[in-house]
């Protein structure tokens, strides 16, 4: 499926950018969710994270697709929210 968005890392978050809505994620959460749940599927981006002394996905070390389907399956299947939702004017 076609995608007009972006997904990036900025700071400490993870941030999507859709064509009407601006979404903001915990990158913290969602990098330590995704190792939990898909860990076996993306071992090229398995990083060991010594702030917290656990294994996380990087999302730095992520194509698009594999992005949008990680975040796509959280939000959906794990429920996992955005932190801050910026809805975008209509240019």
């Amino acid at each position: 499926m076609q995608v007009d968005a972006q997904i990036f890392v900025e700071g400490d978050t993870l941030q999507v950018e859709l064509p009407f809505v601006h979404l903001i994620y915990d990158l913290r959460e969602v990098q330590t969710k995704a190792y939990k749940y898909f860990d076996d599927q993306f071992e090229h981006a398995h990083k060991f994270c010594r702030i917290n002394d656990e294994q996380i996905i990087d999302f730095m070390y992520l194509n698009f697709d594999e992005r949008y389907d990680i975040l796509h399956d959280l939000t959906y299947y794990y429920k996992v929210k955005a932190t801050n939702i910026i809805q975008l004017q209509d240019k």
